[in-house]
């Protein structure tokens, strides 16, 4: 016979679903895996969007999903470094062969107020 004390519901399913996934797109950066990069982005869309609202925590599941939080934190810190890197190295790159790059992190142009450089000779 079980008891209610024998039943573990263990982690949150959404804090499971965030660790998975980041520690899914941190590899896809070191691999430089852009499918799996792509597949990422909306597989964390879907496991945010399931939240509908706050999460409610079985009390018993607690410390294991706090676990599972820790872990997705550090995926995610790992994440943001090799994007940073990546970043760095692609800015390098360009810089290397004579090409600036054109736009910042968020997609925008990085002329300056749309004004462009003009040169006259006479």
């Amino acid at each position: 016979m079980s008891t209610a004390a024998d039943f573990d519901p263990g982690p949150h399913p959404v804090a499971v679903g965030l660790r998975t996934t980041l520690e899914r797109l941190a590899n896809a950066l070191t691999n430089v895996d852009l499918d799996t990069l792509l597949a990422c982005e909306s597989e964390m869309a879907s496991t945010l969007a399931s939240t509908n609202g706050p999460l409610s925590v079985n009390p018993t599941a607690k410390a294991a999903t706090a676990r599972e939080l820790l872990a997705a934190r550090a995926a995610l810190v790992r994440c943001s470094r090799l994007g940073a890197t990546l970043a760095d190295l692609t800015r390098l790159s360009l810089t290397a062969h004579g090409t600036a790059q054109t736009y910042d992190r968020r997609g925008e142009s990085l002329a300056h107020g749309g004004v462009h450089r003009l040169e006259a000779k006479g």
